[in-house]
């Protein structure tokens, strides 16, 4: 396995990257991958309802609110959402949601110690993957809540670059389908050849929105068929390589 070097942090984009020494031809397909996380390399298909509703009573009573937590701090439609409710309840929104966005991070990180959440086993897949490809994550996960999984599933010396949502209102409206993260993680690769793997049609027309190949993992035959027709389909992370190598 190639050597880690050194974590470098990008203060303006939010974007953690690292070195790694590795040669990568210019007559290979991708020069990078770059991968969803939950519902693709971790369980479950988005953080449970359950966290966030936790983390918005903390914070009303944080902010010396007795009312129940309202909607726009458990699963607003959009800043603004939670803007006008903030504004409502007297709260300052910026503060507020910053709150909200570390104490869910928290009790996400003890579910995912204690197992309810796990890296689905083709997840190991990353190994491999990595001798030949510059590798990224770009998530609509909170960006603490990403660095703890590849700390946690011990992915650190796979991963080059990663990018989930920072705790801000700012950063809530540029989740995907916006291509600002996946964007984010392509340019810290300093990848011309990305190729975004995901499970959910948001996914792929972020891809199509940074102009770049999608791979559609369909882990959930249950769900609605795609409007945006991806590059190429898996049924598992495990035939990455395979369809890389076609």
């Amino acid at each position: 396995m190639l050597n880690r070097a050194l974590k470098v942090r990008d203060h303006a984009a939010g974007t953690d990257s690292y070195t790694r020494p590795i040669d990568i031809p210019s007559t290979v397909r991708y020069d990078a991958i770059v991968f969803d996380m939950d519902g693709v390399l971790v369980t479950g298909y988005e953080t449970p309802a359950t966290v966030y509703e936790r983390a918005a009573a903390l914070t009303m009573r944080a902010f010396a609110h007795p009312e129940p937590a309202p909607t726009a701090l458990i699963d607003p439609d959009d800043a603004d959402h939670v803007r006008r409710t903030c504004r409502e309840f007297e709260l300052p929104a910026g503060s507020a949601w910053g709150y909200r966005e570390r104490a869910a991070s928290q009790f996400e990180h003890e579910l995912i110690e204690t197992g309810d959440r796990v890296a689905f086993p083709d997840a190991a897949v990353l190994a491999e993957l990595a001798d030949h490809y510059r590798i990224g994550i770009a998530s609509n996960n909170r960006h603490d809540t990403v660095e703890f999984c590849i700390s946690w599933f011990e992915w650190t010396e796979y991963i080059d670059a990663f990018r989930g949502r920072a705790p801000s209102l700012e950063d809530y409206d540029r989740m995907k389908p916006d291509p600002a993260y996946l964007e984010h993680v392509v340019e810290a690769l300093g990848a011309s050849r990305p190729l975004f793997v995901g499970d959910r049609a948001s996914d792929i027309r972020t891809a199509e929105r940074l102009e770049c190949d999608a791979a559609y993992l369909e882990r959930d035959q249950s769900a609605p068929e795609l409007t945006v027709e991806p590059t190429m389909r898996l049924e598992s992370l495990a035939d990455l390589p395979d369809r890389l190598a076609e």
